[in-house]
C-alpha cells in the first residue's frame, strides 16, 4: 500500500452501474491491513458522483475565479502599457 500524501482519505473501491433498489444490505468486509497502529479508522461510502468528480467544488472554483483574475490583470496591464507607450517619446 502507497503512502497517502494527506492524512484523511478516500480509496474507491468499486463502482455499481445500475441502480439500487430501496431496501436493507448486509455487506462483509475482512480486515486484510491493521490500520490500529497508527489510529486509523474505516468506513464504507456509498456517494454518487457527478461527472466531474466529487461534491467539493473549492478547487475547481478557485481556480476558475485565480484564472478569470489573472486574465483581467492582464487585459488591464497590456492596455494601460499601450495607454502609456507614446509618453517619454522625443518628437
Amino acid at each position: 500500500m502507497r503512502t497517502s500524501g494527506l492524512p484523511n482519505f478516500k480509496k474507491p473501491w468499486g463502482k455499481i452501474t445500475q441502480d439500487l433498489p430501496k431496501g436493507m444490505y448486509t455487506m462483509k468486509i475482512n480486515n486484510n491491513y491493521n490500520s490500529a497502529g497508527w489510529e486509523g479508522t474505516r468506513s464504507f461510502v456509498l456517494t454518487t458522483l457527478s461527472l466531474i468528480g466529487g461534491k467539493n467544488y473549492l478547487l475547481p472554483t478557485a481556480f476558475i475565479l485565480i484564472s478569470l483574475f489573472s486574465l483581467i490583470a492582464s487585459l488591464y496591464f497590456c492596455f494601460r502599457f499601450r495607454a502609456l507607450k507614446g509618453i517619454g517619446k522625443i518628437k
